[in-house]
């Protein structure tokens, strides 16, 4: 059997033939739809908050963030946010970064930056509410 990569006469499609896929494609992009879709009632009611706490004091925001309802949602947002953010950058950088390596490592420190903020945010969501 003749190895097809090593053949330069082949064309690229009969190369890539066999290889299949890596089956990862449809998963992100699922994730990726249910973040969003999570994101739309989410971003409705955060905004809906925010002009309702337009001009309280800071009191009142603690004891708004206070309130279990509220902060589970929060953090709920930022957890889908992040996460959802984490996805759209690793997309646009697998497709306009070419070399694996650097692309493999700008995926890791997006991923890593992005856990980061949202642990800093939850944690700061928490340190409110209890």
């Amino acid at each position: 059997m003749a190895d097809h990569t090593q053949n330069k006469l082949i064309s690229p499609l009969a190369r890539a033939r066999g290889l299949g896929s890596a089956h990862e494609g449809v998963h992100h992009w699922l994730l990726e739809r249910i973040t969003a879709a999570l994101l739309m009632p989410l971003t409705v009611w955060l905004v809906y908050s925010i002009l309702n706490l337009r001009g309280v004091s800071y009191e009142d925001f603690t004891a708004w963030v206070q309130n279990p309802l509220n902060a589970v949602l929060l953090i709920m947002f930022i957890l889908a946010g992040f996460y959802h953010g984490a996805m759209g950058l690793q997309v646009v950088i697998e497709d306009y970064i070419a070399r694996h390596y650097w692309r493999m490592f700008k995926i890791i420190a997006v991923k890593i930056a992005f856990a980061f903020m949202a642990v800093a945010s939850i944690f700061s969501i928490l340190k409110i509410a209890l």
